[in-house]
């Protein structure tokens, strides 16, 4: 009786182990807390750093530190496509222009910012990239004229779409009590804990006639 009770107890322990490694491949839920983002303005400047290049038709910006790094990814002429890739890993190997191609059109994990105009999706007219001296971010701005993509609009539109990104302390946040709405509290991170934040500013440029007769809905996705 023995030895059959030391290959039951096996059996059963297997059965365990199976169990707990099943159960620690399952994925858990990550929630971001009201309150728990701190404000880019105080971040220090010694912290992050920035770098562009070009691989394979493609221009890389990124900005990093030692735990988190984002890189934003355009098409030269070349490429002949007008998408804007964005993607952020983990710090876990050297920053490459080749890092970012690799997780758009390889491995297919990337967000894809785009515009609509009447439900159509449509393509900037122009756009610039802009980084800043002190490495704490990334600015990209569209320009859009929908009437050349979009009939039946009597007055020619032109608007511009800015939007910054900033690498930033994560606090652990509440999980009760209150929070302001709309406002962004400066909280201390903890160590090791970041994310990406993004600012969106829209309007006219100088100079645009408005048809008010036309009837335009521009909407920004991502």
């Amino acid at each position: 009786e023995g030895p059959v009770l030391l290959k039951r107890m096996k059996r059963i322990l297997s059965v365990l182990l199976l169990v707990c490694l099943i159960v620690s491949a399952v994925p858990l839920k990550a929630y971001a807390m009201l309150g728990a983002l701190t404000d880019p303005i105080v971040w220090p400047k010694d912290s992050s750093s920035i770098n562009e290049a070009i691989y394979n038709k493609y221009h890389a910006y990124w900005i990093e530190n030692d735990y988190i790094r984002f890189y934003l990814l355009k098409g030269t002429d070349a490429a002949k496509d007008t998408n804007t890739y964005l993607v952020t890993v983990p710090t876990l190997t050297a920053a490459s222009a080749k890092e970012a191609y690799d997780m758009v059109f390889t491995k297919g994990v990337y967000q894809r910012p785009y515009f609509q105009a009447n439900t159509k999706e449509i393509s900037p007219d122009s756009w610039t990239v802009k980084t800043a001296n002190d490495n704490t971010w990334i600015e990209i701005s569209y320009t859009f004229k929908p009437h050349t993509q979009i009939k039946k609009l009597s007055q020619q539109y032109t608007y511009t779409v800015t939007t910054k990104y900033y690498i930033v302390g994560l606090d652990e946040g509440k999980l009760e009590g209150f929070t302001d709405a709309g406002v962004v509290h400066d909280d201390e991170n903890d160590e090791g804990t970041f994310g990406i934040r993004c600012e969106i500013d829209a309007g006219y440029d100088e100079n645009t006639t408005v048809g008010y007769s036309d009837v335009l809905s521009l909407s920004f996705n991502t």
